[in-house]
């Protein structure tokens, strides 16, 4: 049985539904039920979950405990309402997805790990006012981004102004801050503790638009790493971040094609780029990665420049074809994972995480 789980809400109540469509589909291919449950319908000392199953429509009963959970979207179990409940299930049943570190850590353990040439952007924490001036004297651009942030929230490029002052752009909001304003708000940032400081990256079509890079990866029944996707996400001109409001999605082939002449080559250079760092990022790790979406911007030089990972992907566009390919692979390698499981005893699985593929 495919046994979804989040610790907040039911799965079949908050999954996109294409997502749930293909999971039960596949899940059929497969000779198996889809299961939705949350934390509230596991009984520990009875080792069943009181969940809800699909056969034609959703109907609740009592299933043993599984080998794996798929975990989806599940906030950490600090932030959870029944966070010692959340943990001691991580600890009973294995869970399929996991968490990675955050944008600076996940690039030092890279770095120290292989030799990547260009395709990490110089990174430092910020700390404080003097370091900051040093990064923007040597660069003349730099950006400040928080390492756990997303969609664009809480990003900064500074750059010194023509004449006095310090030029600011928050979002596509551009502000000219004295010498105190600028201390002042770069304090406050070093002093949040989450903060990093880059070069800014120009990654820009010929009319001036602000781009970057997805790839969506998953793997296959055999364990393999698998393109799911490729996409470039273009901003509205004028912004210098992509994933803000009123952007445009495009397949990454056909961008790149009608960005350069070589951009059939650029594309296969991409996704290269991409098995080869999703094989690095997951050997970094106790447990099996099932997918992962890594971002890049394309400098000046046609070079690729890594800018995050994140193993919970939301990319809208192509959501139909997209859900189901990748039903299509996940599904298979979840229940190879299972069958791994299973063949361990169940005293020897608890707390213990599960390398496959």
């Amino acid at each position: 049985m495919i046994v979804l789980f989040n610790n907040v809400k039911s799965p079949r109540m908050i999954l996109p539904k294409e997502r749930l469509h293909y999971y039960i589909e596949y899940a059929q291919h497969l000779g198996q039920q889809v299961a939705s449950c949350t934390i509230e319908d596991v009984d520990f000392d009875a080792q069943i979950i009181q969940a809800e199953v699909y056969d034609g429509e959703w109907c609740r009963q009592s299933i043993p405990f599984p080998p794996l959970l798929l975990n989806e979207n599940c906030v950490v179990p600090s932030q959870s309402a029944h966070p010692e409940e959340d943990l001691r299930l991580q600890q009973v049943i294995p869970h399929f997805f996991h968490l990675i570190d955050d944008k600076y850590v996940l690039q030092q353990k890279l770095e120290d790990a292989g030799s990547w040439g260009t395709l990490f952007i110089p990174t430092e924490r910020l700390t404080g006012f003097d370091q900051f001036l040093t990064q923007l004297k040597k660069h003349n651009v730099t950006v400040l981004k928080p390492t756990n942030a997303s969609k664009g929230t809480g990003i900064y490029k500074i750059t010194k102004a023509a004449g006095v002052g310090y030029s600011v752009t928050i979002q596509d909001q551009r502000h000219v801050y004295t010498y105190q304003q600028l201390r002042t708000l770069i304090l406050s940032l070093a002093e949040q503790g989450n903060y990093i400081m880059q070069p800014f990256v120009i990654s820009r079509t010929t009319s001036g638009e602000t781009f970057h890079l997805r790839t969506h990866l998953v793997r296959d029944a055999s364990g393999q790493w698998a393109l799911l996707a490729s996409i470039a996400d273009v901003a509205k001109k004028g912004r210098f971040i992509t994933n803000l409001s009123g952007y445009k999605t495009e397949r990454a082939d056909a961008f790149l094609q009608s960005l350069h002449p070589e951009g059939t080559f650029m594309h296969r250079a991409l996704v290269e780029q991409s098995l080869l760092l999703a094989k690095a990022i997951d050997a970094l790790y106790p447990f099996t990665l099932p997918e992962l979406a890594l971002d890049f911007a394309l400098d000046e030089t046609c070079a690729l420049r890594f800018f995050e990972a994140n193993t919970g992907p939301e990319i809208i566009a192509y959501k139909e074809e997209r859900e189901q390919r990748r039903a299509a692979a996940l599904l298979p390698f979840a229940d190879a994972v299972s069958q791994a499981i299973v063949g361990v005893p169940i005293e020897q699985r608890f707390g213990r995480y599960f390398k496959v593929g």
